[in-house]
């Protein structure tokens, strides 16, 4: 079976670190599984991405999605390699995917997306011609696979059908992670919470902004925290950690991936307030290495935090919420060890890898069949 993979967003091969890279290098990996390495493709580096409503700019990707299209496929011909699927990754209103419907005409084969998004919202304001051409791709999709329930609300509404429409939670790469969080995991003082997060000019300085509100109104307690990450809005977050607290942080800039199962499993506890996640991979990755989490019960993060049981989830925006959730946690060692231990078996048993390549063999296999 022959795989072509595209990512309308961006590439798994683009270079600036992100949730949407490391889900579509896990998505890659994962049909590798699969099909075999040998076949599956990358189809194409083409981003068909605006941050803007520019409709010029629309016309003007639109046809050089096609230009790529003909380049690529007529390459497939000529080589004998020709698609049995095409797997669409998080095509949205501000990245259709244009090159997906033109292989399926050319070539008969199926198109299964992966995190497609759909507002119906969007038909009415400044984004609505790239709405169009967005509904246009999703309609021709033949399977679905949506991470959270609002995109699943979103894509009935598409119209798409139930039967379409297939669950598949956010997962990580487990391995990385297993032999760092088996260790002794008694915690001694201070306690060592963490935060991993990009530093933008956005919801993640607003929630780095929040987190250090929250912290302020602990400082009788015990703690240090480190904050791995960086980027443009690096000033700005190590000015909301103001004196009073600059003491008691670590920063250790931008850490390799490879290198962060490590400096997670040092830690006690995941703190992230998560204004506009997604869903956010790191929460995945610290509860993978037995930390519990402190977040905010907002966008995403519910699909990947359980309320209770791995860690807290506060209201979003009180801060007062906030605050008492990392106090209790903080304070109550036994409860952030069973938390930490529910986290680890979470994560390793129900958002692995290999539970998202049953899910996804299933979907392709479904896709296939319906054409």
């Amino acid at each position: 079976m022959n795989i072509a993979f595209y990512a309308p967003m961006k590439s798994p091969n683009h270079p600036v670190p992100s949730g949407d890279r490391l889900m579509g290098r896990l998505l890659f990996a994962v049909l590798q599984e699969i099909a075999g390495a040998a076949n599956v493709s990358l189809a194409s580096e083409f981003r068909s991405y605006s941050s803007i409503p520019d409709n010029l700019k629309l016309k003007e990707n639109r046809s050089e999605a096609h230009k790529v299209a003909d380049a690529t496929f007529g390459r497939w011909q000529q080589q004998g390699w020709l698609p049995d699927v095409w797997f669409s990754y998080h095509p949205y209103y501000k990245s259709p995917d244009w090159l997906g419907p033109i292989a399926k005409a050319r070539f008969g084969c199926p198109i299964v997306t992966a995190e497609a998004s759909f507002s119906s919202k969007r038909a009415e304001d400044e984004w609505s011609e790239w709405h169009h051409e967005h509904a246009h791709g999703l309609a021709q999709a033949d399977c679905h696979l949506y991470m959270k329930d609002r995109d699943r609300a979103g894509l009935l509404a598409l119209p798409a059908h139930e039967e379409q429409l297939v669950h598949l939670p956010p997962f990580i790469d487990i391995r990385p992670f297993t032999a760092v969080s088996a260790g002794d995991r008694t915690r001694t003082a201070p306690i060592r919470l963490i935060t991993v997060a990009m530093m933008r000019k956005d919801v993640k300085l607003k929630s780095y902004q929040f987190l250090a509100e929250a912290l302020l109104g602990l400082q009788d307690l015990d703690w240090t925290l480190d904050i791995v990450g960086d980027g443009a809005a690096h000033r700005d977050v190590q000015a909301a950690f103001t004196n009073e607290l600059s003491s008691r942080i670590h920063w250790h800039g931008q850490v390799a991936p490879e290198k962060i199962p490590v400096v997670l499993a040092n830690a006690d506890v995941f703190v992230w307030p998560g204004f506009g996640e997604a869903y956010g991979l790191a929460y995945l990755e610290a509860q993978a290495c037995g930390l519990p989490v402190v977040a905010q019960n907002s966008a995403g993060v519910p699909e990947v935090v359980i309320e209770g049981q791995t860690g807290f989830l506060t209201r979003e925006g009180e801060l007062e919420a906030y605050q008492s959730a990392l106090r209790r946690i903080i304070s109550d060692q036994q409860l952030a060890t069973q938390m930490g231990q529910a986290a680890r078996t979470f994560v390793h048993t129900e958002r692995s890898i290999k539970t998202a390549e049953q899910t996804i063999r299933t979907t392709i296999d479904r896709a296939i069949g319906r054409v």
